[in-house]
């Protein structure tokens, strides 16, 4: 949390740049109502604070593969939390409304940074598919940044949530994360 943010409330789970090419005469509409209100949802992407039985599960989950993936569920799973535990000492302190509201603020921004951060390194091969050009398949470097795209994108629909939800609701807390998760495990598969 550098400095003060503002809290990205409208969570877009289809990429803006990822309609643009569908827009009608260049103004950025797809259906009257254009890319900018389209598939967004406020909070959608609202990281929940974990309990210790939110960490467990997600051990259990992703916890036994290739141990370089395992790595990195656990680098993403503590930069992700890490703010809540550094603050959680200063519980019940005079200064405690301020850091509550930058959780608040690091809970609401966190995911969608990460999303447009993936978004933004896919961008140069979304322009080079648009224009013909799937050379990116053949370099290994590119193409994991496309399968990760690809994955994360599929991972992060309102839709895929609603079904996995419907059929497992203990997985509600720890949705926004295992998005990242099981983008990265189908990638490396």
């Amino acid at each position: 949390m550098n400095g003060p943010q503002r809290p990205k409330r409208r969570h877009h789970h289809v990429w803006q740049n990822y309609l643009r090419p569908w827009t009608r005469d260049g103004d950025d509409r797809v259906f009257p109502s254009g890319t900018r209100v389209l598939a967004v949802q406020t909070d959608f992407y609202k990281l929940q604070r974990l309990t210790p039985q939110d960490l467990a599960l997600l051990k259990v989950l992703f916890g036994q593969g290739r141990p370089s993936a395992v790595r990195t569920h656990g680098s993403l799973v503590a930069m992700l939390i890490g703010p809540f535990e550094l603050a959680e000492p200063f519980r019940g302190s005079p200064n405690w409304p301020k850091i509550e509201a930058q959780l608040d603020e690091h809970a609401s921004n966190v995911l969608e940074d990460y999303h447009a951060s993936i978004e933004s390194s896919f961008a140069p091969a979304l322009e080079r598919a648009l224009a013909g050009d799937l050379g990116f398949y053949t370099d290994d470097a590119e193409c994991i940044t496309f399968l990760n795209f690809l994955c994360t994108q599929y991972m992060r629909t309102r839709g895929i949530k609603e079904r996995t939800l419907e059929l497992s609701p203990f997985l509600e807390r720890v949705w926004n994360v295992m998005i990242h998760i099981t983008a990265t495990e189908a990638e490396l598969r």
